[in-house]
């Protein structure tokens, strides 16, 4: 039935009956329509076989560069390498063009574009990126006409969704809504821009008018409906559709969607006029109507709290709730929540005095419910944030003996402890987290106990225990990250330090340096066995000091360590089946147009198709990286493959880890690093860690770019260096991005001598709150100082961009692994 559709509506084109709106409205339901009971209509079959690829990557910084240039494909006469062949086929249009798109300079694509003739043989794909240009720089006239044309174009028959699908979005702005008809119907039900069109199909039919338009919106809007319930455009959709359905006098019907928007949109814009709309229908609907709108009020209100909530609208949530709890009855599942909300909200507002009496009346009335055992947690952190501490342990206390086996329950044992810490009750404080050690061997926070009872062994000198703790905690399985993984062992060698037990201290230093290559202990560790060489000063790259030979061995240990995990090499293979792959194919000729959003779409899904073939995501991953998509490619290992770092890179595992660490950019941050005289390796280890190397990013708190800069923090710096004319938006521009950003770096360096650690500390967490920490602990070393910065997000941001910063300098720097000076510089 659905083909037999299709195939009417094409013939209609044919023929030449391009001006009857309702017949492609018509179509675009059925079609719609069909695909709700039918989703799998348009599935397709795939093949399978495999043909392997060279993997000769090199590190030569030249050939990089010309691979990352690759998303657009070498001219015919230059060599191609055989990786890069399934990404670059046939003839591309422009290279500079390219990389306009793969910045996102819309415009300048466009206007290098416009006086091209595209629709001659060969430049096809030019006119694929002038459209998509088109409409991204509001030059909607030409990508309209230009989709048009295009669509008749047997050549980019593949593309015809995604044509029609951006002259929908052109002809909607133009307000075409005739246009918007004709090319929504050529937009596949499978397609990711389907539902966009469909609402705007919807919208454009309603703002045509006509009577059939207003039927057929219907149609329309109740097809997106059933395909799309829970889209970011839903809502818009039922409020639409409901003062449709008011218009054509089926008050029942808009009465429930009215409803629908008040009760899952509570926060809308759009609420207010829907309340007083749905008044107005309540008395000329049916009494089942009325009585189904009537049952959901209580859900209306708790859906608001919730909304509310999440939006961090504390003061709201307190107001409304105060409100609620008249309607709910004491101890009933809404009020228990409604407590609950009120109590963390006071909690997100630090008024922990306030927040106690909302938790106690959870557990006071609550019974068995899923926020008793909350409001006991959070109720004894209120205690504690309040000063009585005796209170806050009984809540705790109270946690783990009613409820021993939730996850709470190690986590309210560790907070016992720290408030005995906090009381100098060394005694009690260790006993408790032996206590939770020996209890919950498998918690999630065993590693945070076994670290403060190290850490206290440590900082009051009881070496000998410290070191025998960490040993006898080498034996239980106990969850590590990046952030913990080798520290008890590399604290067991500094306390050997310190009772000048060398040899013992080595031992445990090159166990580190071996077990966690490239990892922050294993930094710190080879950093203290240079330290203990005794010649450290002048030597910035430690592998360099030939009486120690500190790297040498790691490369040993590494070669061991990758043939004992066998199957690990060099050479990527591709199978036919990935290659066949409808995602794959379209994914490819986005990248080499530059249009890299796109072609994350189409990649996105198709590593989700092979999320548990790692040899795919690899190759996934290689193509990806040899087209220059460092933002999709670098993902693809850092994200969906786990356990491929099994020793430090080597010659046949030197590809995998610079695809996880690439240097996109390079002329930019080689040209302003060098300007500004900081390394290079700390500028690609914090946009690694900042944007992931999109240059589009924006985060929740409106910091921009490739190294996320405020726009407050940026205005300062570019006063200072002379950037005239800055405007927001230049954060987006890839090198005003790193231009501004290196020289926010170049001043954390100023102001911190240069130590690599502080710098990266400060970006993360403020240069004015590193100069506290040094004022209070800058008598610690390096290690410690790290451990005690109080702000987890800064604490780990430190360790893991000091990660990869040591990363960089390993592949990119012939193995060079950076000193780091354990005497911290005075604040400046």
């Amino acid at each position: 039935m659905d083909d037999e559709v299709r195939q009417s509506v094409r013939e209609q084109i044919k023929r030449g009956r391009s001006n009857s709106r309702v017949r492609y409205t018509s179509w675009v339901i059925s079609v719609a329509c069909l695909v709700c009971f039918s989703p799998l209509a348009c599935a397709q079959k795939k093949g399978s076989t495999s043909v392997p690829i060279a993997s000769a990557k090199t590190t030569d910084a030249g050939a990089k560069t010309k691979a990352a240039d690759m998303g657009a494909p070498q001219e015919q006469n230059e060599p191609i390498a055989d990786w890069l062949k399934d990404i670059n086929t046939g003839k591309h249009f422009d290279a500079s063009v390219h990389r306009m798109l793969q910045k996102n300079k819309w415009n300048d694509a466009f206007n290098a574009l416009k006086s091209k003739d595209l629709h001659a043989k060969g430049e096809h794909l030019g006119l694929l990126a002038r459209i998509y240009a088109g409409m991204k720089s509001g030059n909607e006239v030409t990508c309209l006409s230009d989709a048009k044309k295009a669509l008749k174009m047997s050549v980019l028959s593949e593309f015809s969704s995604d044509v029609a699908s951006w002259g929908v979005q052109c002809a909607y702005t133009l307000e075409k809504w005739n246009d918007v008809t004709q090319l929504a119907a050529r937009v596949e039900p499978t397609h990711p821009d389907h539902k966009k069109s469909l609402y705007l199909l919807g919208e454009a039919l309603i703002k045509a008018g006509g009577s059939s338009d207003l039927e057929q919106a219907e149609k329309v809007f109740a097809a997106y409906l059933k395909l799309y319930p829970e889209s970011a455009n839903a809502e818009l959709v039922r409020f639409s559709y409901a003062r449709l359905l008011e218009q054509n006098k089926k008050y029942g019907e808009a009465a429930e969607l009215y409803n629908e928007v008040i009760t899952h949109y509570p926060l809308s814009s759009n609420v207010s006029e829907a309340i007083k709309s749905l008044s107005t229908l309540k008395p000329k609907s049916s009494k089942v109507v009325r009585q189904r709108i009537e049952e959901t009020s209580d859900q209306q209100r708790i859906n608001k709290l919730r909304a509310l909530f999440k939006r961090h609208r504390s003061d709201e949530v307190l107001s409304n709730g105060d409100r609620y709890l008249k309607h709910f009855k004491k101890g009933g599942e809404l009020y228990c929540e409604t407590q609950y909300l009120m109590g963390k909200s006071l909690t997100k507002l630090r008024n922990h005095s306030d927040s106690i009496q909302h938790y106690e009346n959870v557990v006071k009335h609550c019974g068995s419910s899923q926020w008793v055992v909350k409001s006991y947690y959070l109720m004894g952190r209120g205690y504690w944030n309040a000063g009585d501490r005796s209170k806050a342990k009984r809540a705790f206390k109270q946690l783990w003996k009613a409820y021993p086996s939730h996850s709470y329950a190690d986590d309210a044992m560790l907070y016992a402890a720290k408030i005995a810490k906090s009381e100098n009750d060394t005694k009690e404080m260790r006993k408790l987290l032996r206590l939770q050690v020996k209890t919950y061997p498998k918690g999630d926070m065993l590693s945070d106990a076994q670290w403060l009872l190290m850490q206290n062994l440590y900082l009051d000198k009881d070496y000998q225990e410290a070191i025998d703790f960490a040993r006898e905690a080498a034996k239980l399985d106990a969850k590590q990250t990046l952030y913990t993984r080798g520290r008890l062992e590399y604290f067991a060698g500094r306390a050997s330090e310190q009772l000048k037990k060398k040899e013992q201290a080595k031992e445990f230093y090159i166990k580190v340096s071996n077990e966690n290559p490239l990892g922050y202990y294993a930094l710190l560790s080879m950093n203290r066995l240079a330290v203990m060489s005794g010649n450290t000063l002048e030597v910035d790259n430690l592998c360099k000091l030939e009486k120690i030979k500190l790297c040498n061995g790691l490369q040993e240990y590494s070669k061991e360590a990758v043939l004992a995990k066998g199957g690990v090499s060099g050479e990527v293979e591709v199978s036919e089946k990935i290659k066949s792959e409808e995602t794959f194919k379209r994914g490819r000729i986005f990248l080499r147009l530059g249009l890299e959003q796109l072609a994350q779409t189409e990649f996105h899904q198709l590593s989700a198709t092979y999320s548990s073939d790692h040899d795919a995501l690899w190759s996934l991953a290689m193509l990806l990286d040899a087209a220059g998509a460092y933002p999709f490619s670098h993902d693809i290992p850092r994200r969906k493959i786990e356990g491929w770092e099994v020793g430090y890179p080597i010659s046949i595992t030197q590809n995998y880890w610079e695809i996880a660490y690439p240097r996109p950019f390079e002329d930019e941050v080689t040209s302003w690093a060098d300007k500004r005289g900081i390394p290079r390796e700390v500028v690609w280890a914090i946009m690694r860690e900042e944007s992931g190397f999109n240059p589009r990013i924006e985060s929740w708190a409106n910091a921009r770019g490739l190294l996320q800069l405020m726009e407050g923090t940026a205005k300062t710096v570019a006063k200072q260096d002379d950037f005239k004319d800055f405007e927001r938006s230049d954060l987006f521009d890839v090198d005003s991005n790193i231009r501004l950003g290196t020289a926010y770096i170049k001043e954390l360096s100023d102001n911190f001598d240069a130590h690599p650690a502080l710098m990266i500390a400060g970006y993360n967490g403020g240069a004015g709150n590193v100069n506290n920490w040094l004022e209070k602990r800058g008598g610690m070393d390096l290690d410690m100082w790290v451990e005690e910065i109080p702000y987890g997000q800064t604490r780990n941001y430190t360790k893991r961009v000091l990660t990869s910063f040591w990363t960089y300098h390993w592949l990119y720097g012939e193995g060079a692994t950076p000193r780091l000076p354990f005497a911290l510089p005075k604040p400046s």
